[in-house]
């Protein structure tokens, strides 16, 4: 019985446009649209600070990912604001804040108190603690326009890669085109592609 196996140039090739086809999806899903021309603003004093471990993505392949969430006294319990913490720390009870969001929240801040059985996240895109800025919307905008950036620029270097094999490929195996011009010639050229491809 024969056994066939890919040659490990073919290997490689799939691999790479693997990978950047992986890379070119992960921009996509890290992508966020612009910010509005009007940020939404909620402020108040910290009620308590966790970390929790979820799952980012959809569907069965999710990664784990550290959320720090904060609830504020002047809002329903059920609501936490999804931030990045100032601090290894987090952020101590009593501290003043104002957050920044691109999507309304108040929708979900006036739904909360009427349903006690369920949660809401809410996540910001910019917060000032005690008066100080941490971070703002469009500095996060920014660092994930370069994220986006990077993945996109790695996943089109990895393409112009398996371009160049692909050609390198097909050059290499000119005698095999022509080969397949021929009416005479299609069964060799099947049987030496079978060759190229797989080892025995």
């Amino acid at each position: 019985m024969s056994h066939f196996r890919l040659r490990a140039r073919y290997v490689v090739l799939l691999a790479i446009a693997g990978m950047a086809a992986f890379l070119w999806n992960q921009a996509t899903r890290t992508d966020k649209p612009d910010l509005p021309a009007e940020l939404f603003v909620v402020t108040g004093t910290v009620e308590s600070y966790r970390t929790v471990l979820t799952g980012s993505g959809t569907g069965k392949r999710s990664s784990p990912a550290v959320l720090n969430l904060v609830k504020l006294r002047e809002y329903p319990d059920q609501v936490e604001f999804s931030i990045e913490p100032p601090s290894t720390n987090g952020v101590a009870p009593g501290t003043s804040v104002r957050f920044e969001m691109r999507e309304d929240p108040w929708p979900i801040l006036k739904d909360a108190g009427s349903y006690d059985n369920a949660s809401y996240r809410i996540f910001v895109d910019g917060a000032t603690f005690d008066g100080t800025v941490h971070y703002t919307a469009a500095e996060a905008q920014a660092r994930n326009d370069a994220a986006v950036l990077q993945l996109r620029s790695i996943s089109a270097l990895l393409w112009a890669v398996v371009v160049i094999l692909l050609a390198s490929l097909a050059w290499r195996q000119r005698v095999f085109l022509r080969s397949l011009r021929q009416p005479d010639g299609v069964s060799a050229a099947v049987d030496r592609l079978r060759r190229i491809v797989y080892r025995e």
